[in-house]
């Protein structure tokens, strides 16, 4: 690196129409980051910097057919962007993103980049005229779709299961039903860490085979089945002991969520658990970002729910001792008792 060009000490002060045009160009350029990331990632470059433990822009663009400035600019981004670290053209990935980005990883992020990419394209497409109408055009899942988006699920799991895993008591629990489950990831996880329970992943019929080879990968077929159905309609267990809705009320209206955990309590046995593990948004609807954001990808078919409604919503089904735990800046698990 060359040596440091020495810095003034001039005082620069700016005022708030100033401020604000910078904080402005941070929100426009932002929406650059998805498609390095996306590209990265479709193009190998993530996977290899994943694997080795140091890459060079020299070996990366020639091991991977690359452009070898195009390779170094976007080697540069991913540091800039926290996800490397780096300087010139030497880098290594950061060791949280690895598994990550690691195509032989288990929690490998590849199908929700790919569903997210996707999503931000509908935005730009879409969000003009939602803004007007109300319409948004929606367009039926295909298998790859659906792979996308089931993928993009589980990695959104992988990233909160330990969190949850430490904010629930699940030591006298039987039976955990996951509503709208997809592939178990959370099931999965927290029958791993709790050899006594049992569960039932409940999610519609093209997911649950799906389901179901991800349960046999973990050896937890004696544990735990896949049920496909309709969460407003099909039987419950009678032996429930743990209602769980993981990153799903938010895809339903307030009143329907209110039906669903009244029917969830309903079926809950005594002493039971209603546990929703969903996007944080406060009272005032305007905080944090991602809980404001994600209540515009839900259109006019969902919406993010704060704390408040959920207590209410619980309240109102008979459970008692509503409780909020955060899980992170953006996600908040909520655990309400059956009496």
């Amino acid at each position: 690196m060359k040596d440091p060009v020495p810095r003034t000490d001039t005082p620069i002060e700016t005022d708030e129409m100033e401020a604000a045009y910078d904080r402005i160009q941070e929100l426009e350029w932002s929406f650059a980051q998805l498609p390095i990331l996306h590209a990265a990632a479709e193009c190998g470059l993530l996977g290899l910097v994943a694997t080795e433990d140091t890459v060079t822009a020299a070996q990366a663009s020639e091991q991977l057919d690359l452009h070898p400035v195009a390779t170094v600019k976007v080697l540069r981004a991913l540091a800039a962007m926290g996800i490397l670290h780096g300087e010139e053209d030497s880098f290594e990935m950061r060791a949280g993103f690895r598994p990550l980005f690691d195509p032989g990883s288990v929690i490998h992020h590849a199908n929700g980049q790919r569903h997210l990419f996707h999503l931000s394209q509908m935005w730009a497409t879409e969000l003009p005229g939602f803004l007007k109408t109300g319409a948004w055009a929606k367009t039926p899942r295909d298998p790859e779709s659906m792979a996308r988006f089931v993928g993009s699920m589980r990695a959104l799991s992988y990233g909160m299961v330990g969190r949850l895993h430490q904010a629930l008591d699940l030591s006298e629990s039987k039976h955990l039903v996951d509503f709208g489950g997809g592939l178990g990831t959370y099931s999965i996880e927290l029958c791993l860490r709790n050899p006594t329970l049992r569960a039932t992943v409940l999610d519609v019929e093209s997911v649950a085979p799906l389901t179901t080879q991800e349960i046999e990968h973990h050896f937890l077929s004696d544990r735990m089945d896949a049920r496909a159905g309709d969460y407003f309609e099909t039987d419950l267990p009678n032996d429930m002991d743990v209602a769980l809705f993981a990153n799903v009320l938010h895809q339903e209206k307030g009143e329907d969520v209110a039906r669903l955990m009244a029917r969830a309590a309903a079926a809950l046995r005594s002493g039971g658990q209603l546990v929703v593990v969903d996007f944080t948004l406060e009272e005032s609807r305007t905080e944090p970002l991602m809980g404001a954001l994600f209540a515009i990808n839900m259109r006019l078919f969902g919406d993010t729910y704060t704390a408040g409604d959920l207590r209410d919503w619980a309240t109102a089904a008979g459970l008692i001792d509503v409780t909020r735990t955060d899980l992170g800046p953006n996600k908040f698990v909520i655990v309400a008792r059956k009496p």
